[in-house]
């Protein structure tokens, strides 16, 4: 329950930015093209909630919209997004004991989980304050996971410096996605600060894999 508490908070916070009355709100400084990109945590969930510890994040997106709106405004989006997760010590061990004759394997004392997505997303907008408005967004993409374990240099630190590559995997497929999000508006100035948190479904091969990553970043 305490994994879900993060995003229980992240969307309280977003319900205090609603207005109190349905009173319509004045117009801010509109773009209809814009680029954002923070960085974050990223959680893992699914089956590999299992196999995986989260770690950071960096998100990087475009977007733009065909009519502006007085509260409502209706984005297209195409966002990027790498999250990076530690493989644990009990995944680890499992997959020795499942693949005996990999050597390559066997000689593996820890690995790194990269995830690479591009996405396109169609978002909405609302503008809930002089200040604030929310926005939610769903869509579809191209999910590449990444497992790369590695383990104790043999050839000395000349050759090998740090833990070289002893096991690499990829695998691709299909993906969806959905979240939402504030955006911090400002009545002069370019840059309008976010938060955001976004879940990621891999598809096929990666069907196991879900990513929640949270971020904050900057909108022009």
């Amino acid at each position: 329950m305490s994994n879900f508490l993060p995003i229980v908070a992240f969307f309280a916070a977003m319900a205090a930015t609603l207005p109190a009355s349905a009173q319509a709100q004045p117009d801010l400084p509109f773009h209809w093209c814009t680029v954002n990109a923070g960085a974050g945590y990223s959680a893992v969930a699914g089956k590999d909630g299992s196999n995986l510890s989260g770690q950071w994040d960096f998100q990087a997106g475009v977007g733009a919209t065909w009519e502006k709106a007085k509260t409502w405004n209706w984005f297209v989006n195409v966002d990027y997004l790498y999250s990076q997760a530690s493989v644990k010590s009990g995944a680890l061990a499992e997959a020795k004991i499942l693949n005996p004759t990999d050597v390559g394997l066997l000689s593996a004392t820890g690995g790194t989980s990269r995830f690479n997505v591009v996405a396109l997303d169609l978002t909405v907008r609302y503008q809930t304050s002089r200040s604030a408005e929310v926005y939610g967004f769903g869509g579809f993409g191209l999910f590449r996971r990444q497992v790369d374990l590695t383990g104790v240099s043999d050839q000395g630190a000349l050759l090998q410096p740090g833990s070289p590559s002893v096991f690499l995997r990829n695998s691709s497929s299909g993906s969806v996605d959905g979240g939402g999000g504030i955006n911090f508006r400002r009545m002069n100035g370019w840059a309008i600060p976010y938060v955001e948190v976004r879940v990621v479904h891999g598809l096929a091969v990666n069907k196991t894999t879900t990513l929640v990553p949270f971020s904050v970043g900057l909108r022009f």
